[in-house]
Parts: C-alpha cells; sequence; structure tokens
C-alpha cells in the first residue's frame, strides 16, 4: 500500500505558512482542542498517538497530562510540520516525540 503523496505535497507546501500562523490559529482552535482533549481524558502512563500532529501543540499538551509514565507520538505526513513540531516542543519536558509519517500506512510498532 502506497502512501497519500497528494497529501503530503498539500501539506509540505502549506508548512511553513502553517507553522509561522499557529499562534493565531490557536486562538480560534484552541478551546476546541482543550475540549477533545479533555473528552480524551488522558491519564498518567498512557501512550498516545496524535495523527496530523501540525505544530505540535495538541501533542505537548497531551503529554503533559500523561506524566509520569507516559509518553505522546505526534505524527504528521509532513517533513516541515513534525521539523517545526520538534522546534516547539523543545525545553517543554514533556514525553513527547515526532516522526514523519503517512498514518495511513505507517508501521507504529518499531516506534511506539
Amino acid at each position: 500500500m502506497t502512501g497519500n503523496v497528494e497529501g503530503e505535497a498539500y501539506w509540505s507546501a502549506r508548512a511553513a505558512v502553517w507553522l509561522d500562523d499557529t499562534d493565531a490559529l490557536e486562538v480560534f482552535g484552541g478551546a476546541p482542542g482543550e475540549a477533545a482533549i479533555d473528552r480524551l481524558d488522558p491519564r498518567p502512563g498512557e501512550r498516545i498517538l496524535d495523527i496530523g500532529c501540525g505544530a505540535g501543540n495538541t501533542s505537548v499538551a497531551i503529554a503533559r497530562r500523561v506524566q509520569p509514565g507516559g509518553r505522546v507520538l505526534g505524527v504528521d505526513i509532513a517533513a516541515g510540520m513534525v521539523a517545526g513540531a520538534r522546534r516547539r516542543a523543545e525545553g517543554s519536558g514533556a514525553p513527547v516525540s515526532f516522526t514523519v509519517g503517512d498514518a495511513q500506512v505507517h508501521d507504529f510498532g518499531e516506534i511506539f
């Protein structure tokens, strides 16, 4: 099975703009995102996969809730998004890591 070539191209082309606008996007998406995280109810020790992690804000927020003993893996189809997520997460102290992959076909068994 092959990956989503069109999706990768689309998000790769938009990664820089998305990352530049992340703080502004949080004004609109922050509250619904927090509500979704609350509904998920992450708990210490859990391992959670964040598909389509974008700039990594949600991954970091969830990772803070799974401490101690848990961790979060953020995955995005666009390498630029993952690079931005890694930069934003640096120094957060949250147990989070990021990888580039198409969640439709990626084998997470080896890394998560």
